[in-house]
């Protein structure tokens, strides 16, 4: 087979080489000077600051210029790197789905020599335990929900900044989705970055069904509103859907603030199609045959083609990152999370992966359900959600590179369902358990029926 040697050869230090060919020397010496930060900031343990300049970065995923998105990849990498080293210093107890998850990273990992890309598997392979040394290096910063929360704020802050990006290339990521021009442009990758919005969507969602103050529930529905149009101005339904599904857990709460948020959204829809049908009536045309069309693109004979390939060997995988090779033999990748899973790491694999999502999401659904905290309630409701939006999203796109947004923030939700079972469990525990007694009506007293008894007296 004829392979794409220059698509063999795209590694990190291709990424590293053209960087450097296409930064002058003044932007080398602030890069160096930022990769100086970083460490100062790694060796006094601030886990947090680092995760938030590690969400920002990943934003970049698949948008703007090339040498902007080669320059955040190479951020991405470098406090990956940072964040794993503070694994060695690790005093929580990161959970049982993150467990699995790093169980399925090894069992990747020990099958790397398969790989017909073996020098793009072992890279894949090494950012990979990065990621996930990264998410667990950030357990000790996940003590308290309040501790959850300030992360999801975090989230926030990145999904304004992924606005203002996604309004300043709105032509091209428009451009994308057509037949004509697709991925051109300064989007590099438009499935990538609408499903970015998606997961930024859930989030904005929670703050605006969840936040405690009335100027918060402001600020973060007017951001929900406003991704809500970007993304379906942008016509990719992967991401569109995805961040959809995951906003269902948030919308079952019985609250007026819900209903209030559906009918703005309805509002914002309607909005939006009366303007884009009032400016340009081809791209509502476009839409529309985007959003009610039926097919898929081509995904039913490339899904066919990776089931024969795994079938091949059903049992052993080839390594993470040999997918690769199947997406240069038929010039598309697998378009599906689970067959990427399943070519790289073999049966055992998928299965250890299934069971990460599994058990988090019935934890956070536990949680949602049990929790006599209504803040612990409303993580699990976020988390819950957001874990629905990746598996979505992976349906229909290869969305598990290791330094992405979607795989680094499945590593953080991983993590953050982990402890919060955990806090979970300990407040169980500690708090006393009521139960409810019938006392009879006597005479002089204020009345009987069921009276609860504090402790379980």
């Amino acid at each position: 087979m004829n392979v794409d040697v220059q698509a063999r050869n795209n590694d990190l230090i291709g990424r590293i080489t053209r960087l450097a060919e296409t930064a002058g020397p003044i932007w080398i010496m602030i890069g160096l000077l930022a990769v100086f930060a970083l460490v100062t900031m790694a060796l006094f343990g601030r886990r947090r600051e680092l995760m938030f300049l590690l969400i920002v970065a990943t934003t970049f995923s698949g948008a703007m210029w090339s040498a902007v998105d080669s320059g955040s990849t190479l951020l991405r990498w470098t406090i990956l790197i940072l964040l794993a080293f503070n694994c060695l210093r690790l005093n929580v107890y990161f959970g049982t789905p993150m467990l699995l998850f790093l169980l399925y990273g090894i069992i990747g990992i020990s099958m790397i020599p398969l790989s017909d890309v073996i020098v793009w598997s072992i890279q894949t392979g090494g950012l990979l335990l990065l990621t996930m040394a990264a998410a667990i290096a950030l357990s000790d910063v996940m003590v308290t929900p309040a501790d959850l929360r300030r992360i999801l704020y975090l989230y926030l802050i990145a999904a304004s900044g992924w606005f203002v990006l996604g309004m300043l290339t709105l032509r091209q990521l428009v451009a994308a989705g057509n037949d004509v021009g697709r991925q051109s442009g300064v989007i590099t990758s438009a499935p990538l970055f609408v499903i970015t919005g998606g997961l930024l969507l859930v989030i904005a969602v929670w703050g605006t069904l969840c936040s405690k103050r009335w100027w918060g529930k402001a600020i973060c529905g007017a951001l929900a509103m406003s991704l809500v149009a970007l993304l379906l101005a942008s016509g990719q339904r992967t991401g569109t859907f995805a961040g959809m599904l995951g906003c269902l857990p948030m919308l079952i709460r019985k609250r007026a603030s819900n209903l209030i948020f559906v009918v703005a959204a309805a509002a914002m829809v309607v909005a939006l199609a009366f303007g884009l049908a009032t400016a340009n009536k081809k791209q509502v045309d476009f839409l529309k045959k985007r959003y009610f069309s039926s097919s898929t693109t081509g995904r039913t004979e490339i899904w066919a083609n990776a089931i024969h390939e795994c079938m091949k060997n059903p049992m052993v995988g080839h390594g993470h990152g040999s997918d690769r090779e199947f997406a240069i033999k038929y010039a598309r990748p697998t378009h599906n999370s689970l067959l990427a899973v399943w070519y790289a790491t073999g049966i055992f694999g998928l299965i250890v992966y299934l069971a990460a999502f599994g058990v988090a999401a019935w934890q956070a659904f536990a949680v949602m359900r049990k929790s006599r905290d209504p803040d612990m309630r409303d993580l699990g409701r976020v988390l819950l959600g957001l874990l629905i939006a990746v598996f979505a999203a992976g349906m229909f796109e290869t969305a598990n590179s290791p330094s992405n947004f979607s795989t680094i923030t499945l590593t953080i939700v991983f993590v953050m369902v982990g402890r919060l079972w955990i806090m979970h469990r300990e407040q169980a525990q500690t708090v006393p358990a009521v139960r409810y007694v019938w006392v009879p009506l006597t005479p002089g007293a204020s009345g009987g029926g069921l009276r609860p008894m504090p402790g379980g007296a």
